[in-house]
């Protein structure tokens, strides 16, 4: 109960029933006066309070006035006056307490009590209902609770005088009193602080207020209305189910309903359906048998033909090989062991000969003759071999001889052979397979002969050639079957000669294409090319300077069989067309961007999100970092080589490690890569687990430390390329002993210079199965460490010694006794060598087919003169330029286009 409510039941308890008992004697006295205005009660809550009569009673009674109706009476006091209304109320409730024990009076005065009882109550109703319509229809209720919740609020002083002066402030006023119309608005409380029990009286005290109705009716509600509906909800779900299990099962119903109907009629119509296709198959059963046995009477009539004939074919060929036979059976010389092989074995041993040898077997005898001639070994000519000495005499003479057998012919580099000779093999129908590159002589017309009389032609191989634009549209018209072209270095064609070549209705069935330094090719040629050769896998486009990313982008957007792909030395391409190459070829598996310094390593993320490369060579892009190695890393690359990129360091090779490509690499190739040191080759071990191949060729930060862990982890390598690593020593020996490998065929460890005699001398024991061995630049070799690698050298059949400064005669005599299978030796730069040792040397060494050496050396020039006229299947180089030396690295790329050449 807040302060304003307490201070209200306070002055109502003090003084405002001593005023309302000084009026009960009016009350009492002018109930009957008052009764006259019952009409109108229904009204009396809504009216204000207009009788000025009244207010002055009031005021009186407040101010201690006496009004003309008290002066009839003038009682005591009104103290006195409320005391005899109560004694008298009292009385009644005494006498209502005693009607329990009206059993114990006389009958007399029983009767007399019950009907005092009765007048009495019936005389307060009279009264209450009296007092109660006066007070409702002058509003006195609400006229006591707005001066009482003015006196509680305002809390003045003197509450007599506060109370007069708003009973004054009423005299007159007609409009509705308020609770709360003598409060200022900020004094204003939220509520009314008045109980309802302290204006109404104590006839009203069981009156429930409009509150206390409301309280009821919700509490009611919840409390008869909650069961109700939860019982409601119950039923509505019991009703929900049933309504559902009567749906199911009035479907239920039209379904068996409608399946009856079904059966009733469909299935007379559909047990006549089956009889009528049972006679169908039948009746078609009966006609194929028919047709089946006229045709096997057919089909067996022409085969006993046939196998008649085959049987007289068989006969008289069986007849004509006896005849050979027998024929080569006498041409056999006693003692002769080959002439003694069967006629079959000894034409495949003449398989494995050269041209050149083939035909020296011509001239042996007439039984080599017979065998030299046979069909079956020209199959497949090797021209190349001649080189120089084939012309057209050599060639008319094969295609005249052996013109049904041919299907593959080689004449690479024979620029002895004119436009005749070419145009003879358009006389060999069958051919499938031709080499013509580097014959700067093959013209147009020569061509045209070709690919008109060689329908069949699947390789072709036009590199280096002196053809135009005319040639294209020869293949275009000409070439159905053609798979394989290559047209690298023809310089003369041009936009035009593709646009040709998209017109013709062959060489659609094209797979492999290679227009290498062919510098008058454009994107227009490209876009061309691609949209005629849809099924190309292969292209390589090396040396382009002219294609933007426009015409890359084009020919891979046409080409989705694409698989290799090289762009070496194409300056003008950027990052867009890696993207263009991440985007459209899916299926990509072989990759060469050489030589670029506009790819950067976000060319490189666009490779990686779709296709799955398996090699990828990078050499000489400036612009490459390490963040490159971590994009490649993740395609499961098996050939993997980065050369002359100086911006790779340590952190590039740990990222190498750490991606797919550890798991499947067989080739790697780290070539020049200067700021990469033994941490960073450390960290790769763990991608050299397959490894067959390793270059490190030209590091130079690198030594023997970061060898012996690399080595442990290559357990199939057989190829280790050390070349220029100045910083490799003799630690290198103890590293192959460790790894235990001795699969090693080929090593170079030219320009290592800190290698001695102690690394030589143990070499053939941890590499038993040697091949190749360059040691180039070794210059602290000498000819003590010689003595013991020429024990376990035998298989050793390519030598390089070349500059080694130290190495005498004696060398040379320790690897004539030793290398009996050696091929190619290289002594340039070796100036104590005599013409005794290279006189000896080449007399032990059979099968020596090359050496080089220094004219500064003291070899002299008539010594060599007389060597190569002794020896001319020995290539001598004797002069003071350095040669080149073929190092017959048995490692090339797929974009190598000697595999022509296979």
């Amino acid at each position: 109960m807040s302060e304003e409510e307490r201070y209200a039941h306070q002055l109502v308890e003090g003084v405002v029933l001593e005023a309302l008992a000084s009026f009960a004697p009016k009350y009492r006295n002018g109930g009957a006066m008052l009764n006259t205005n019952d009409n109108n009660d229904t009204e009396r809550r809504r009216e204000s309070v207009s009788s000025e009569e009244t207010l002055k009673n009031a005021i009186n009674l407040l101010g201690g006035e006496e009004s003309e109706s008290q002066s009839l009476e003038k009682p005591s006091t009104p103290r006195r006056r409320a005391s005899l209304f109560h004694l008298e109320y009292n009385e009644v409730k005494r006498l209502r307490r005693s009607s329990c024990k009206l059993h114990l009076l006389p009958q007399a005065k029983v009767q007399d009590m019950k009907r005092f009882i009765i007048q009495s109550e019936e005389m307060r109703k009279a009264k209450d209902s009296s007092m109660k319509r006066y007070m409702d229809k002058h509003n006195l209720p609400g006229i006591f609770e707005a001066l009482m919740t003015s006196a509680a609020i305002m809390q003045p002083e003197d509450h007599r005088r506060h109370i007069l002066s708003l009973l004054y402030k009423l005299q007159g006023f007609q409009g509705l009193v308020t609770w709360n119309m003598f409060i200022p608005e900020d004094k204003c409380p939220p509520r009314r602080i008045l109980p309802y029990w302290m204006l109404r009286g104590e006839e009203d005290d069981n009156t429930p207020t409009p509150e206390m109705y409301h309280v009821a009716r919700v509490y009611n509600s919840r409390r008869v209305l909650g069961p109700v509906f939860k019982e409601w909800m119950n039923w509505y779900r019991r009703r929900q189910v049933l309504k559902k299990r009567l749906f199911e099962r009035l479907e239920m119903a039209l379904q068996h309903y409608q399946h009856s109907i079904v059966r009733k009629y469909f299935k007379p119509l559909v047990e006549r359906r089956r009889i009528n296709m049972e006679r169908r198959a039948m009746v078609l059963r009966q006609m194929q048998n028919a047709r089946t046995a006229n045709l096997l009477q057919i089909v067996f009539s022409a085969w006993k033909k046939y196998t008649e004939h085959a049987r007289l074919a068989s006969l008289y060929f069986e007849e004509i090989s006896r005849a050979q036979a027998k024929d080569h059976d006498l041409l056999a010389q006693e003692g002769d062991n080959f002439t003694a092989l069967p006629f079959h074995l000894r034409v495949k041993i003449f398989t494995y000969l050269g041209l050149l040898d083939r035909m020296e077997c011509l001239r042996v005898c007439r039984t080599w003759r017979e065998v030299a001639q046979s069909p079956v070994l020209w199959n497949s000519v090797f021209f190349t071999e001649m080189r120089n000495k084939c012309q057209d005499a050599a060639i008319s003479y094969v295609v005249m001889k052996y013109q049904p057998f041919l299907c593959k012919v080689n004449l690479r580099g024979c620029y002895r052979v004119t436009n005749y000779g070419f145009s003879l093999l358009g006389q060999c129908s069958n051919l499938q397979d031709l080499n013509l590159s580097e014959c700067a002589v093959l013209r147009d017309a020569a061509l045209k002969v070709v690919v008109e009389g060689c329908p069949s032609l699947m390789y072709l191989n036009l590199s280096s050639c002196g053809i135009t634009d005319l040639s294209l549209k020869y293949l275009s018209q000409n070439c159905d079957n053609l798979c394989y072209l290559s047209l690298a270095c023809c310089e003369n064609i041009t936009p035009l000669g593709c646009g040709f070549f998209a017109e013709g209705t062959g060489c659609d069935q094209l797979t492999w294409l290679d227009l290498s330094s062919c510098p008058r090719v454009d994107d227009e040629g490209l876009k061309l090319i691609g949209a005629k050769c849809g099924l190309l896998s292969t292209v390589l486009l090396n040396d382009l300077v002219q294609i933007s990313d426009e015409g890359l982008i084009s020919i891979c957007s046409i080409c989705p069989f694409l698989d290799t792909l090289s762009i070496r030395r194409c300056t003008s391409l950027t990052n867009v067309a890696l993207e263009g190459l991440g985007k459209y070829c899916s299926k990509l598996k072989h990759l060469e961007l050489s030589e670029n310094k506009h790819f950067t390593t976000d060319g490189f993320r666009a490779l990686s999100s779709k296709m799955k490369l398996k090699t990828l060579v990078v050499e000489d892009c400036a612009r490459v970092r390490d963040g490159v190695m971590q994009c490649i890393c993740k395609h499961p690359l098996e050939y993997l080589s980065i050369e002359r990129c100086g911006g790779i360091t340590d952190s590039g090779m740990k990222q190498l490690a750490q991606g797919r490509a550890r798991d499947h690499l067989q080739f790697l190739r780290l070539s020049h890569l200067t700021k990469v040191t033994d941490t960073g080759m450390r960290s790769i071990q763990r991608a050299c687990g397959n490894l067959y191949h390793l270059d490190l060729s030209g590091c130079v930060s690198i030594t023997d430390l970061c060898l012996e862990p690399i080595l442990c982890s290559c357990e199939r390598l057989t190829t280790l390329n050390l070349n220029g690593c100045a910083g490799v020593g003799d630690g290198l020996l103890k590293a192959l002993k460790m790894s235990h490998i001795f699969s090693i065929t080929w090593l170079d460890l030219s320009g290592c210079v800190e290698l001695t005699d102690l690394t030589l001398e143990g070499i053939t024991q941890v590499c038993p199965h040697l091949v190749h061995l360059s040691l180039t630049g070794c210059v602290g070799i000498t000819d003590k460490g010689f003595k013991e690698f020429s024990i376990g050298c035998g298989n050793l059949q390519w030598l390089s010694l070349a500059y080694c400064e130290q190495l005498t005669d004696q060398c040379l005599s320790f690897i004539a006794a030793a290398c009996r299978n050696l091929s190619t030796l290289h002594l340039f730069g070796i100036t104590s060598i005599s013409n005794a040792s290279i006189e000896k040397l080449l007399a032990h060494i059979a099968g020596l087919k090359t050496i080089s050496l220094i004219s500064s050396s003291k070899v002299t020039h008539g010594m060599v003169v007389r060597l190569r006229e002794r020896n001319q299947k020995v290539k001598i180089h004797y002069d003071m330029e350095e040669p080149e030396f073929e190092t017959g690295l048995p490692l090339r790329t797929v974009y190598d286009p000697e595999l022509f050449d296979e």
